[in-house]
């Protein structure tokens, strides 16, 4: 405006022009207000005239159409309907609701790429620093266009808030399907905790332990423990990676239980002396245990470590049976 007035056929001296446009805004001076601002009111019309910046004025009140979406959405939040007298103040609440709801988001859930481009298009809306009330509630309208009135509005809102509550979830139930059916029987929980506690896994067996009773807190502890962050942070590639993890690992961890090594039989001495001559079931008992017990410590203790206390045992063997012999003879 400030152009077309300096220039012809206008050609306004700069400092009249002020004047002129609090006359042309004088009735309406309460509603208004600059864009992004916070400076004096006065102060920001002599520099739009007279400096020619680049600022803007627009109304403070909402458009019935803005009042419509915003009342919609405000209804889908699930606060208080609007009331005659308050509309304004109710509108802006509904404003700031959305604002947190959005700050609130996990990033992985703001860039999913499983949000409609609608829903893309306005949370890229609500990102953006120093964004009035008015540019929100234009957002929002976008985001309804082809809507014939606040029903329909609010059916597409909902289906937004579902959408987005629905990534949310599905990295939980992503988690779930994974976990739950594995560790569904008591006994093979107890023993996939075992084989993980015999590993020196402290956290791995607490978040496990934790998952009947706080099974959110405990798959994002896993998630955590595993590729280092929560399990709402983590984005769609990273789920993916995640749940495959997991299920090697449990895998894993049930192949590598071991059973109990089996108790002999009581066996008397004249029946050792009988069956001295064949192998009889006290070697192959002895045979069977030393074999669980060499699977059950091997990864824990390492092949060479093992041998060494193997022959360690052998080497004693070998010295009580020369004391034997040498005692004998």
């Amino acid at each position: 405006m400030r152009t077309k007035l300096v220039a012809p056929p206008f050609g306004l001296p700069t400092s009249v022009i002020p004047i002129f446009t609090a006359v042309a805004i004088r009735q309406a001076v309460s509603r208004l207000k600059w864009v992004n601002r916070t400076d004096t009111f006065e102060s920001l019309l002599w520099d739009a005239c007279c400096i020619g910046t680049a600022l803007k004025l627009r109304f403070d009140s909402f458009k019935p159409k803005q009042l419509q979406v915003l009342d919609a959405l405000h209804r889908v939040m699930g606060l208080p309907p609007f009331t005659a007298t308050e509309t304004e103040d109710q509108a802006r609440e509904t404003i700031s609701k959305l604002r947190v709801y959005y700050k609130e988001l996990p990033d992985a859930v703001r860039h999913s790429s499983k949000l409609s481009l609608e829903t893309r298009t306005l949370f890229e809306t609500l990102k953006r620093p120093g964004l009035d009330a008015q540019e929100v509630a234009d957002a929002l309208l976008e985001t309804v266009r082809g809507a014939a009135d606040a029903e329909q509005m609010a059916h597409i809102l909902h289906g937004i808030f579902d959408a987005v509550a629905m990534i949310r979830d599905e990295r939980l139930a992503v988690m779930r399907q994974v976990i739950v059916p594995t560790l569904q029987a008591p006994e093979q929980k107890r023993r996939i905790i075992e084989t993980l506690s015999q590993r020196g896994d402290a956290e791995l067996v607490q978040a496990l332990e934790r998952i009947d009773q706080d099974e959110a807190a405990a798959l994002s502890d896993l998630s955590r423990i595993i590729v280092g962050k929560p399990l709402d942070q983590c984005s769609d590639i990273e789920i993916g990676r995640l749940s495959g993890d997991i299920e090697q690992l449990l895998t894993r961890a049930m192949e590598s239980v071991i059973p109990e090594p089996v108790q002999p039989a009581n066996l008397t001495p004249a029946t050792l002396v009988e069956t001295s001559s064949v192998e009889h079931p006290l070697d192959a008992c002895f045979q069977n245990n030393l074999s669980v017990l060499v699977e059950r410590y091997r990864e824990s203790l390492g092949t060479y470590k093992m041998i060494a206390i193997l022959l360690n045992q052998m080497t004693q063997l070998r010295q009580s049976v020369k004391a034997d012999v040498t005692e004998r003879l």
